[in-house]
C-alpha cells in the first residue's frame, strides 16, 4: 500500500507529517489542499497499474478536522476519476473510528479505513497495565472494534500497530525476559483481535535504524519471540492470475464468479 505520508502544509501538528511548525497547515490553506490532490490523482493514475500495489491512502493520521470528510469525498472522486471504480483507497479513521465506520459502510465504492492501535503514547493508557491492555483488546476494545467493522462492511484495517508498552504500564525493575513476556502476551492478544475484525493489519515498523528495540522493530520482536516466526514468512507467489481481481469484485458485490479464483 502506498500513502502520502506528508501532505502540504502538514495534515497534523507532529514533525512526521513533513513539517515543524506545529501546525496542520493543510487545512489552512485552498492551495494546500488542491496540490495534496493533484499529488494523489498523479499517485492513482500511477498505482492502479500495478498489481501488486493494494491500494492508495490519502493521507497519514490527519488531525480530525471539519474540513476533512469533504476532503476525503472531493479527493476520492478526483482519484476516481483517474484510477477507475475498482482501485483501493484508504482513508485514516483520523481518531474517530465511530464516526468513519459508518461513514466508509454508507459508501458503494472500494474505500477502506486505516486504524493504527497503539497503547502506549496517550496518559490514559500509560495508566494502565500491560495486563489491563490485553484484557481489554480481548474483550471491551475487541468487541466495540468489531463492531465498527461490521458498520464499515468489513474495509477496516490497522495500518499501523506494534509491541511498544509504555515503562510505566510495566512493574517497575524487571528483567528483559519478563519484559518480553508482557509485550509477548500483548501482540498475541492483538493478532488475535485482528485475525476476527480487520481485514488486514501491519506492524510499525520493520526495522529501526540503530539498537535494538523489540517494541518497535518487527525484526527484532521476531528475534525475541514477540511476534510469532510465521509473520511475514508466506513467500511472494508471484502477481496474480489477470481475472482474480475481476471475480473478487463480482463475489464482492454480490455475483457469482465466472470460475473460482483457484483455477488457473
Amino acid at each position: 500500500m502506498q500513502d502520502l505520508h506528508s501532505a502540504a502544509g502538514g495534515q497534523n501538528k507532529a514533525d512526521h507529517s513533513g513539517t515543524s511548525s506545529g501546525k496542520a497547515g493543510l487545512f489552512s490553506s485552498k492551495s494546500n489542499l488542491q496540490s495534496t490532490s493533484l499529488a494523489l490523482q498523479f499517485l492513482a493514475s500511477t498505482l492502479t497499474h500495478m498489481p501488486n500495489v493494494v491500494g492508495l491512502e490519502l493521507v497519514n493520521e490527519p488531525d480530525n478536522n471539519m474540513e476533512l470528510q469533504g476532503w476525503y469525498e472531493r479527493t476520492i472522486a478526483e482519484c476516481r476519476a483517474v484510477a477507475g471504480p475498482d482501485f483501493p483507497i484508504y482513508v485514516s479513521d483520523a481518531w474517530d473510528l465511530q464516526h468513519y465506520a459508518k461513514w466508509t459502510g454508507a459508501r458503494d465504492d472500494w474505500v477502506v479505513l486505516d486504524h493504527h492501535l497503539y497503547r502506549c503514547h496517550a496518559e490514559h493508557d500509560q495508566k494502565k497495565s500491560a495486563d489491563q491492555h490485553v484484557q481489554e483488546i480481548k474483550s471491551s476494545f475487541g468487541n466495540e472494534f468489531g463492531g465498527h467493522g461490521g458498520a464499515a462492511k468489513g474495509n477496516v484495517v490497522v495500518g499501523e500497530f506494534s509491541a511498544a508498552l509504555n515503562p510505566n504500564s510495566l512493574p517497575k525493575g524487571i528483567p528483559d525476559g519478563e519484559r518480553d513476556r508482557y509485550q509477548r502476551e500483548f501482540v498475541r492478544a492483538e493478532l488475535e483481535m485482528f485475525d476476527r475484525h480487520a481485514a488486514g493489519w501491519w506492524f510499525w515498523t520493520y526495522k529501526k535504524g540503530e539498537g535494538w528495540d523489540a517494541g518497535w522493530s518487527a525484526k527484532n520482536a521476531t528475534q525475541a519471540e514477540i511476534l510469532p516466526n510465521w509473520v511475514g514468512s508466506e513467500k511472494f507467489k508471484g502477481p496474480p492470475s489477470s481475472d482474480v481481481k475481476d471475480n473478487a469484485l463480482q463475489e464482492a458485490y454480490g455475483k457469482a464468479p465466472s470460475r473460482s479464483p483457484c483455477q488457473r
